[in-house]
């Protein structure tokens, strides 16, 4: 048995063995509830406990909105938070690039094949279009990332750049309310890109030059 430690959770090996492409690995044990870390009030995130508890109830909220992180989907502290741009600034944070443009990846049993095969296929179109490459997790890796169906959050989400170890990518399969995280493979590719530690494009300084916000549509906070 051995154990990992997830941004504060520990991992804890669950002796299941799978094979992939010949080898085998042990998978870690992913917790039912996980704690992304978000930006505090003073970096003007003020989601609550019990608002982000609210919108995992709601049946009929995106699912990117639903996990109640950072604009909805993006795992991170005060840090990144305070040097926020596009992407994350390399200068500040060279730790959180991942190495020779490589991610090893591992893909958990727990979904269904096609939807195995959508994640592969997110996976692949960023490896045609881009200089990373996505590879599977070996076993020996020490940093990967674990797409998995997460909980708690649920909904899809993803941490921001690397961050050490294990990390998730959570990628809500379809249930009875909708296809969630996997209708088509937009939605992968989007939290793929976060964890190689992209932002939102509507976040970007320069926005207001290419967009128009129709502020009478935005639903005041109660």
């Amino acid at each position: 048995m051995w154990r990992l430690l997830l941004m504060g959770t520990l991992l804890q090996s669950t002796g299941i063995v799978v094979q992939c492409r010949n080898i085998n690995l042990i998978l870690p044990s992913v917790p039912d509830v996980l704690h992304p870390p978000v930006p505090s009030s003073q970096a003007g995130y003020n989601i609550r406990g019990d608002d982000a508890d609210g919108l995992q109830s709601e049946e009929d909220i995106d699912p990117e909105v639903r996990p109640g992180l950072f604009q909805g989907d993006m795992a991170m502290n005060n840090e990144i938070f305070d040097y926020w741009r596009v992407g994350l600034r390399w200068d500040i944070f060279p730790e959180k690039l991942w190495l020779n443009r490589t991610v090893p990846y591992l893909i958990s049993p727990l979904y269904e094949t096609e939807h195995r095969i959508l994640i592969y296929q997110a996976i692949r179109t960023i490896n045609f279009l881009t200089c990373i490459k996505f590879v599977p997790w070996t076993g020996k890796e020490k940093d990967y990332l674990l797409i998995w169906p997460v909980k708690y959050p649920s909904g899809c989400w993803s941490y921001v750049g690397r961050y050490g170890g294990p990390q998730i990518v959570s990628l809500q399969p379809p249930d009875e309310t909708g296809a969630n995280c996997l209708g088509t493979d937009g939605r992968p590719i989007h939290e793929l890109l976060h964890a190689l530690g992209v932002f939102h494009e509507q976040s970007r300084s320069d926005r207001d030059k290419f967009v128009k916000i129709n502020f009478e549509n935005v639903i005041p906070r109660t």
